[in-house]
């Protein structure tokens, strides 16, 4: 009988599921594409259709496998969750499964999305609502959105009342048949809901427009409120963070525009939901927003693999300029051509859509954006020419040259760092040979804070421990198990955290046990940290293929004998034995002959609980070694 995960996979295109988040290109039998999972310069992920089940591989990285495994890396998936949202994809209903360890953390993915979905629905009604939306309808009428607008991006409202969504949600949580409810602690966790001091359910969002933020699948993973009421602060509030929710990976209106950008290959960046409604009801669809963010490099990948430029449009005024300088600093070093516009007037979209020649000057302001490295230069020029004396413009010029550095100017393709000196030089009057001496080399902390904006100390990539002396290939082993054991579930060492104080020597393991450390700071910090495709770009090149191996062990772990918990505390049991053998054959090395039958005793009784071997116990004991 065919199973759950073999109808799936021959139920789902992989082409088209690909083709929905990385531009592909035909090539022959197969097609072409950038790879998401680490920095790709030119296309090498192929989509193989014509080899038995569909596949996709990527010749650079060694990222592999089918449409399941694509879900789980590039949405940062686990199995089960991957399998159900492909299974809904294609209209298949899955028969019951039997529980692992991991399916308990994706089934509570699952319900933070089903959350969001219930409340988007909740909202949807709101807005409609004769009395509740009455608030929400009036804004939106007066910024011009109209009901195909209001209905592709699921506008809703959230009405004054304190308790209004809160008590719908408590009935319909009670009511119903007991498999399709959610417990109430769900949409707290989600951020949709809070108790008061006196235990009671109240609304997070009071009287205020809803956007809801989707993820590319098109699924509610959190919402952004605008006020109603000028007197109601602040002016924006979205949802927390969550496990489905990350704002600095995340842009809005992603799942509607991922088309026209994959089309067009460009995607424009704005700063606003309602910048970016205006824009895609002016038939400019390839258009998302940050979340009140500057654009990071969750952002950039997300652009990366669909996009071949980014325009980034931002208001006039200096808070634009700052943000356009912050995403110069994403962009820099990356695969993408960046070009930074500004609107006319200091409009933002919404407003400038509204006058009569608003397209054609939206229009004209993102096919005339300039490039990001003129935009730099260009703003360096200026201070340049006003600069009087020796002194100041050597000041200006190191300050610009660090900064080079620091984005990334070494990490550049040689014929790129060419056409920068060149321009540099046209500036400054300055021959290209002497610009490059006195451009400072790159450190590590300076290459690591050029991958996300503002950077702070628990987000800064640490070298991985290396030991001195090399494991053998028992202990290399057992620390690979470990380690494969927290890919497969990185958030499993909270449970137990002494397992992430262990040392490995394996320069590999090392580097994960580091990535599963790193995720769990930043955790505790409410940051963002590091995932899969982070791991593979900081793997060095001659590790890449033992990666893609413990990664392939990883995926497998939860179908393996036994829960992630117990394989977890089998490999820290074997590292363990392995640290005891270890000491009593350093003994072994070290000390004399045993000087009464009691000495022996007690050694041999070390050996035992170390796992010694019986070649070694009879050297403890005087035996003469076996030939």
């Amino acid at each position: 009988m065919i199973g759950d995960r073999d109808r799936v996979l021959e139920a789902t295109d992989l082409v088209a599921l690909i083709g929905e988040h990385v531009r592909l290109e035909r090539k022959g039998r197969e097609h072409l594409g950038l790879c998401p999972f680490h920095d790709d310069r030119r296309p090498s992920m192929a989509v193989v259709t014509h080899k038995g089940t569909p596949f996709f591989k990527c010749f650079a990285c060694g990222a592999a496998g089918n449409a399941i495994d694509f879900m789980m890396r590039y949405h940062r998936l686990e199995f089960p969750e991957a399998l159900r949202q492909l299974a809904e994809r294609s209209g298949i209903t899955l028969t019951a499964r039997r529980g692992d360890a991991t399916a308990e953390h994706a089934d509570r993915r699952a319900d933070l999305i089903r959350a969001n979905e219930v409340a988007a629905r909740a909202f949807r009604r709101m807005l409609g609502g004769e009395q509740e939306g009455v608030n929400a309808r009036e804004m939106l009428d007066r910024r011009q959105v109209g009901e195909e607008m209001r209905e592709r991006f699921g506008l809703g409202a959230a009405p004054p009342s304190w308790d209004r969504l809160a008590s719908g949600l408590e009935a319909w949580s009670r009511g119903g048949e007991a498999e399709g409810r959610l417990p109430m602690d769900v949409f707290e966790e989600a951020g949709l809901i809070q108790r008061n001091r006196h235990g009671e359910w109240i609304d997070r969002f009071r009287n205020r427009l809803i956007f809801p933020i989707r993820n590319e699948m098109g699924r509610a993973i959190a919402f952004g409120a605008r006020q109603l009421d000028p007197e109601d602060q602040p002016k924006y509030l979205n949802s927390p963070e969550s496990a489905v929710f990350d704002k600095s990976a995340t842009l809005y209106g992603l799942d509607l525009a991922k088309q026209a950008i994959i089309r067009s290959k460009t995607a424009v960046v704005v700063e606003g939901y309602l910048d970016v409604i205006a824009c895609h009801a002016a038939g400019f669809e390839n258009v998302v927003a940050t979340l009140g963010t500057a654009l990071t490099a969750g952002h950039a990948r997300r652009l990366a693999h669909k996009a071949e430029e980014v325009v980034l449009l931002f208001d006039g005024d200096a808070a634009g300029e700052r943000a356009a300088d912050r995403a110069i600093e994403v962009f820099f070093a990356g695969t993408l051509d960046v070009r930074i516009g500004a609107l006319p007037g200091g409009l933002d979209p919404d407003d400038l859509l509204k006058t009569p020649d608003g397209p054609a000057a939206f229009e004209h302001a993102v096919e005339h954006a300039v490039d990001a490295l003129d935009h730099l230069l260009r703003r360096f020029a200026r201070a340049w020419a006003s600069t009087e004396g020796l002194s100041g413009r050597q000041r200006q010029l190191e300050e610009l040259l660090t900064r080079l550095a620091r984005l990334g100017f070494h990490r550049m393709a040689s014929l790129r760092r060419s056409l920068v000196l060149d321009r540099l030089a046209g500036a400054t009057g300055l021959s290209t040979s002497d610009l490059l001496a006195a451009m400072p080399t790159e450190s590590r902390r300076e290459s690591a804070s050029a991958e996300q904006v503002e950077v702070k100390p628990a987000s800064i990539a640490r070298e991985p421990t290396t030991a001195i002396d090399p494991p053998t290939p028992a202990r290399r082993s057992a620390e690979r198990t470990l380690a494969s054991v927290l890919m497969s579930w990185p958030d499993l060492g909270e449970h137990r955290p002494e397992v992430l104080e262990i040392e490995c020597r394996d320069p590999l393991a090392a580097r994960v046990l580091d990535w599963v450390r790193r995720r769990r700071d930043a955790a505790r910090a409410r940051e963002r940290g590091p995932d899969v495709v982070d791991l593979v770009t900081d793997t060095p090149e001659s590790e890449r293929a033992e990666l893609d191996a413990l990664m392939a062990l990883a995926d497998r772990r939860p179908s393996l004998d036994g829960d992630l918990h117990e394989q977890l505390a089998s490999a820290v049991d074997d590292l363990a034995a392995l640290e005891r053998r270890a000491a009593v054959d350093a003994e072994l090395r070290t000390t004399t002959a045993p000087r009464d039958a009691e000495e022996l005793s007690r050694r041999l009784e070390r050996l035992r609980d170390g796992g010694g071997r019986a070649a070694a116990i009879g050297r403890l004991s005087g035996s003469p070694r076996p030939a």
